[in-house]
C-alpha cells in the first residue's frame, strides 16, 4: 500500500535516509529533505540543468554530503541536517567530482574525482582540504573498521592506509573479450565478516580473505552498508 508520494515535478537521481527517517532526495533543481510522513522539511536549491547526477552520503552528526554533476558545475557540498551550507569543494578546471562519497568515523571524506579523463580516489580532511590522491584509474569502494580504504583501479583491488600508502594489491578478473581494454569486474563487495566476494565474466563467484571488517560507523560504502540500504545507522 502506498503511504505517501513526493511529487516535485522533477527527476530524482539519488536518495539516502538519515537515522531519524528523514529522506534526502537529489533532483535536478536541488536536494530535498522529506520527513518520514512525506512532508517537505527543506530544500537546498541548485542551478537547474539538463543533465544532473550525483550522490548523497550522511555523516555521524547528520551532515549531508552532496556530490553534484551538472552541465556547468561539479562539486562536493556539505550541508547541515537543517539544510545550511557548511563547506563546498569544487573540482577545479579540467576535472569533476564523480561521487561515490565515503565518510570515515572521524569525518574524513573520500571521493572519486576525474582529472583530464583519468579517474582517481581522493582523500579530504574534515575541513574539505585535499590530503592525497590515489593511483590513476581508481575509484572508492569501501572503508574497513581500521580505517583502511579499499579502491578498485584499472586491474586490481587496492588497500590504502590512512596516510595514502598502498598496503596490498589483488588482481581482479578481467573481461576476456576485451584483453587490451583492461576491463576488470565491477562485482566486488566486502562482507561484514571481512571477506571479499568477486564475480568474474563467466558467472563464477570467488572470495578473497581480509583481516578487517567493513566499518560500522560513518558512511563506509556508497549505499552506506553491506546491504545497500542507503540508511544512516543501519548495519
Amino acid at each position: 500500500m502506498l503511504r505517501w508520494a513526493c511529487e516535485q515535478g522533477e527527476d530524482f537521481v539519488f536518495v539516502s535516509i538519515a537515522a531519524d527517517g528523514t529522506v534526502f532526495a537529489l533532483a535536478n533543481e536541488g536536494v530535498y529533505a522529506i520527513a518520514p510522513d512525506g512532508k517537505e522539511r527543506w530544500k537546498y536549491g541548485l542551478p537547474k540543468s539538463r543533465y544532473s547526477a550525483g550522490g548523497i552520503a550522511i555523516g555521524n552528526d547528520g551532515s549531508v554530503y552532496l556530490t553534484t554533476q551538472t552541465d556547468t558545475d561539479s562539486a562536493l557540498t556539505v550541508l547541515s541536517a537543517h539544510g545550511d551550507p557548511k563547506q563546498r569543494y569544487h573540482a577545479g578546471s579540467g576535472s569533476f567530482v564523480i561521487g561515490k562519497t565515503l565518510i570515515a568515523a572521524d569525518g574524513t571524506v573520500y571521493v572519486t574525482k576525474n582529472i583530464m579523463n583519468r579517474t582517481y580516489a581522493m582523500k579530504l580532511d574534515s575541513h574539505g582540504q585535499a590530503k592525497w590522491t590515489g593511483p590513476q584509474e581508481s575509484e572508492t569502494l569501501n572503508i574497513a573498521s581500521d580505517g583502511t580504504l579499499y579502491i578498485c583501479d584499472v586491474r586490481e583491488l587496492v588497500a590504502i592506509g590512512q596516510r595514502g600508502r598502498i598496503l596490498w594489491r589483488a588482481q581482479l578478473p578481467e573481461d576476456p573479450n576485451e584483453p587490451e581494454a583492461h576491463s576488470p569486474t565491477k562485482a566486488v563487495t566486502l562482507r561484514p565478516s571481512g571477506k571479499f566476494y568477486l564475480g568474474d565474466f563467466f558467472g563464477r563467484l570467488g572470495t578473497l580473505g581480509s583481516s578487517v571488517r567493513i566499518a560500522t560507523t560513518g558512511w563506509p560504502v556508497r549505499f552506506h552498508d553491506a546491504r545497500n540500504t542507503s540508511r544512516a545507522g543501519a548495519n
